[in-house]
């Protein structure tokens, strides 16, 4: 049986290399920042072990979570959160 793609595979791999990278982040924001470079890269590197369009969905949704966990959006919003 052939191994199909995991998107525990992909959070795993998005939060292992966000932790990889130098330095501490300023913020949120720029904590944020990251996610989205790492997520961009494994949506590159990734998306053909998906059906189409799967993995940059679940991405996409990844990083709204983020934001909310990140304070960077209200909950239930799209809209930033004045700073």
């Amino acid at each position: 049986m052939e191994n199909s793609p995991s998107l525990a595979d992909v959070r795993n791999s998005v939060e292992a290399a966000v932790e990889a990278m130098p330095g501490e982040p300023d913020g949120p924001e720029e904590l944020f920042h990251r996610f989205e470079l790492i997520c961009q890269e494994k949506l590159d590197a990734r998306s053909s072990e998906f059906q189409d369009g799967v993995l940059r969905e679940w991405l996409m949704s990844f990083l709204y979570q983020k934001q909310l966990e990140l304070g960077l959006l209200p909950f239930g919003s799209a809209e930033p959160v004045d700073q």
